[in-house]
């Protein structure tokens, strides 16, 4: 599920009240937490401006081109909301609109110069304004308690399992309630301050995220923790030979099974990782799996060794068998060396842009499908597209590939979040939604076309590599320039050593990241929209590396790191392995059946 959707963790109603009377005089007395000020908590994104005034302990902040002022003496609490929620409801509880006044007085807080390096700030009244980077380009923005004592005692408390001198379970609903803002804060500080960063952090803090947390909202925790463990693991030396997604959906659900019921997310995987010539392949378990080791973050590892591409012709053939709770699992793995044709790169877009279309695949929610049509809509728009049409697809699937085999289709987009599918070029859906734009330009007809599916839970069809290569071979017999591949997911480099492997570069130019990516959006801020103007004009790959350099999220290396033929880590000179892999696994004596791993989604 990974791309960059910011989940803001915010400034709520200021907290400090008296607790109901309905806890009797001795409970309350007992309750000093109640009084405990906290807080306020959020998010901000590495491009958006701060000032803080420090005598009068006042900050300003923009959040999503709203600028509102919080008033830090007051006290406030932290909970997970999306952007949007808080503009619209919360602002007025946790700040006030800035309108143009803004602040006259205090210091400009440059994230971007942060780093990794957290900043402290005293305030006048006591307390310190805490700026420390939360994952990718995001900041987490805290004031510290006024009483830092009582906060060590309230946290020390929470991780014993008790609070106001009850054990979690005997606590009233309303004393729940009311102190759900500040166990909230609470956690968000935690997180933000590296004590949830491993697995056994989560088993200690487990208890207070199950007393007083919703699911949603320890899915929003998770998410974030997902981004902070596969940097980490990432800048470890066995961890450069896993696909980061891998990592990051790994890590995820080791923590997130422990909130869940069900064991429905117990999954394994072989990991195939191309570099410099060569295929690393790597066994994955939720669960325990033989040889295998157990890594900090809760799920485990097995090498299965290397096969070195340079100078083989010949294709070679694994098979691997495991066992993983009850299951037993086998893998099917066939090699084919296939070695790029030596020519110079490409050096900008073919320029011609007249048919294009974007996918929205099935790993995308229904609220992120609606933003993203609106998004991708507007813009074409905007050059002059009208939108007349919209009709049913009862095959999705067979439309993309009739769209390529064609012959006239110039660029298409997947949009959609990481699947860690070494498998498929892109996981659909059977039934789909189909918006056609068009324009006409001297006499001729421009068409954009956007493929989409609104139900929650659409069932699954796919596009697999080898489907995807012989419909660019039909495309090849029509069409001289090759296809631009726009693939909009986190870390999507890793999927695009499986596509170049299988089509020459005369028939795809593959446009990846090797980091997370922000959703498309309409403004000339976001790295998406700068590549998509790229595509229809025809720009080189320099001037719209110019142009992304103008970007803050761009420049840290840490998001939107769109990787283009002429860059070095492009996969073009080294040899790549198309990849064939089988799958399957039973439960006790009943037959073998495919396997998919089912937890990257």
């Amino acid at each position: 599920m990974a791309r960059l959707v910011r989940r803001a963790l915010v400034g709520l109603a200021f907290v400090g009240t008296l607790f109901s009377a309905k806890l009797g005089a001795a409970a309350t007395a007992a309750c000093h937490y109640s009084r405990l000020t906290l807080g306020p908590a959020f998010e901000l994104d590495i491009d958006e401006d701060v000032t803080v005034d420090r005598n009068r302990a006042r900050l300003a902040a923009s959040l999503d081109d709203a600028r509102l002022i919080f008033d830090l003496d007051r006290g406030g609490a932290a909970n997970v909301m999306e952007p949007r929620q808080f503009l619209r409801k919360e602002k007025r509880n946790a700040g006030r609109d800035a309108g143009a006044g803004s602040l006259r007085e205090g210091e400009n807080i440059s994230l971007a110069a942060l780093g990794d390096t957290p900043l402290i700030l005293p305030l006048a009244n006591g307390r310190e304004v805490v700026f420390s980077r939360l994952y990718a380009d995001v900041y987490a923005v805290k004031v510290s308690a006024q009483d830092r004592g009582a906060y060590r005692a309230f946290g020390q408390d929470l991780l014993g399992g008790r609070l106001c001198g009850r054990p979690f379970s005997r606590l009233p609903r309303d004393v729940r309630g009311r102190m759900k803002p500040k166990v909230t804060y609470f956690l968000f500080d935690a997180l933000s301050s590296g004590q949830l960063d491993d697995y056994g952090a989560w088993r200690k803090f487990r208890p207070v995220f199950d007393a007083f947390l919703s699911q949603r909202e320890k899915e929003d925790f998770l998410y974030i923790y997902g981004y902070r463990a596969a940097e980490t693991l990432a800048r470890e030396p066995n961890g450069a030979k896993i696909d980061t997604y891998k990592e990051w959906a790994f890590a995820w659900n080791a923590a997130a099974m422990m909130f869940h019921e069900k064991d429905s997310l117990n999954f394994t995987d072989v990991s195939s990782y191309q570099r410099g010539g060569k295929v690393e392949f790597v066994l994955l378990g939720s669960q325990p799996i033989p040889g295998g080791a157990e890594n900090r973050f809760g799920f485990y590892t097995k090498s299965l060794g290397d096969l070195d591409l340079r100078g083989q012709s010949d294709d070679k053939k694994f098979h691997w068998n495991w066992a993983q709770g009850p299951r037993e699992l086998t893998a099917a793995i066939d090699v084919q060396p296939a070695v790029p044709k030596d020519s110079a790169p490409a050096s900008s877009f073919p320029g011609s842009a007249r048919r294009g279309l974007i996918v929205l695949d099935v790993t995308l929610n229904e609220r992120e499908v609606r933003k993203s049509v609106a998004a991708y809509s507007s813009y074409f728009r905007s050059r002059g597209f009208a939108f007349p049409e919209r009709k049913e697809l009862a095959d999705a699937p067979a439309f993309v590939e009739g769209a390529l085999a064609r012959g006239d289709l110039d660029y298409l987009i997947r949009d959609g979040h990481s699947d860690g599918d070494d498998d498929n070029v892109m996981n659909l859906y059977r039934k789909g939604l189909l918006l056609r734009g068009r324009k006409v330009v001297d006499g001729k007809t421009a068409t954009i076309d956007i493929l989409y599916k609104l139900r929650r839970k659409p069932k699954p069809a796919i596009v697999s590599y080898s489907e995807f290569a012989w419909d660019l071979d039909r495309r090849a017999r029509r069409m001289k320039q090759p296809l631009v591949f726009l693939d909009g997911s986190c870390w999507g480099i890793e999927k695009a050593w499986f596509g170049l492997a299988h089509a020459p570069a005369t028939q795809l130019m593959e446009i990846t990241a090797s980091s997370p990516v922000n959703f498309f959006a309409d403004n000339n801020r976001n790295a998406m929209r700068l590549i998509l103007d790229g595509v229809y004009r025809g720009d080189s790959f320099a001037a719209i590396r110019e142009r992304l350099e103008r970007l803050p999220r761009y420049v840290t290396g840490r998001e939107d790191q769109f990787i283009f033929p002429t860059d070095p880590l492009y996969p073009r000179d080294a040899p790549l392995a198309r990849i064939d892999r089988r799958l399957e696994a039973r439960h006790g004596r009943k037959p073998f059946r495919p396997y998919k791993p089912n937890g990257y989604f």
